[in-house]
């Protein structure tokens, strides 16, 4: 029974459905603690460019055959299929996001656009006629933003959280309750526990980052003092944000997600001391984040309204 359940997660994993369905649940939370009624139409669009992103990066990412066979071989088997849905499912979000207003669009836009940024080889080759583009690529000597030391992390946290926090807004950008400094703050919550996410996520991805040249953070640190750091930037991000609801910028339910975050983030760091298991950790446990979280912000809301 568990290798079934466990196979069936990997399986939602591999075709980015978690992770899908995570960003629209963090999306949920948006609504929640700024005080918005849910609307189920930017939960759709962030889910289907989540996955549509994703599932386009799965084909440049050639250091998985080396740190994540399983994965790649799936794709291979299933690519096919995969690539055209995810088009079709970009294709889509794109025409609902038209529909609403030209900042919903603007975001949906924004987010394939990144994609494209970090998983495409877009720097031109020592090769090229231009001698300023030459110089400029053997200077900085990289071919995609995930191959940029620590930027890309930053890169991705930046771009997942203002598509969360911002792509609801835009819906309602005319009747927000609370304050910029509220959505600032708010803001800041998604990208450092987005940041946090995607360092974790390259623990798994150690051997095949250092045999292509990726310096990612744990490349450079080591396994297990990536693990410790990422332990104390959850500590610092935690006390941050209460100390934010404490000074009234942002309200006292969102003590529920900061604690809860907090919390799950040492869970899946624990669990990431098992370097066997560090895949299913980041495939099952680090991307269903969101949905975990929400659980106990639904339970509260439900009960206390």
């Amino acid at each position: 029974m568990k290798k079934h359940v466990v196979r069936a997660l990997e399986t939602l994993a591999f075709m980015n459905l978690v992770l899908a369905f995570s960003t629209a649940f963090a999306s949920s939370i948006v609504f929640i603690i700024l005080g918005i009624s849910l609307r189920y139409e930017p939960l759709l669009i962030i889910l289907l460019v989540t996955f549509a992103g994703y599932t386009i990066n799965r084909f440049t990412d050639k250091e998985d055959w080396i740190s994540h066979p399983k994965r790649s071989l799936y794709i291979k088997e299933y690519g096919g299929v995969l690539f055209f849905v995810a088009v079709l499912t970009y294709v889509l979000a794109i025409f609902i996001a038209g529909m609403r207003n030209v900042q919903t669009l603007f975001m949906t836009l924004l987010a394939g656009v990144a994609i494209m940024l970090y998983s495409f080889e877009w720097i031109p080759k020592g090769r090229s006629s231009l001698a300023k583009v030459k110089s400029i690529s053997r200077l900085v000597m990289f071919r995609r933003i995930k191959e940029l030391h620590f930027v890309k992390n930053i890169f991705v946290a930046v771009i997942w959280s203002l598509g969360v926090v911002f792509l609801p807004i835009s819906y309602v950008r005319d009747n927000l309750p609370l304050s910029a400094h509220a959505v600032l703050f708010l803001w800041m919550f998604f990208f450092g526990r987005f940041l946090i996410n995607t360092i974790v996520f390259d623990l798994k991805d150690i051997e095949g980052d250092r045999r292509h040249n990726v310096r990612s953070l744990p490349v450079t640190l080591g396994y297990d003092t990536t693990r410790k750091l990422m332990a104390i930037v959850n500590i610092i991000l935690f006390l941050i944000i209460t100390a934010v609801i404490l000074a009234g910028y942002l309200p006292g339910i969102m003590h529920i997600p900061n604690i809860f975050s907090m919390l799950y983030t040492f869970f899946y760091l624990y669990q990431a001391r098992h370097k066997s298991s560090i895949h299913f950790t980041c495939d099952v446990f680090v991307d269903a984040e969101y949905i975990i979280m929400t659980v106990p912000l639904y339970i509260y809301t439900y009960l206390f309204g």
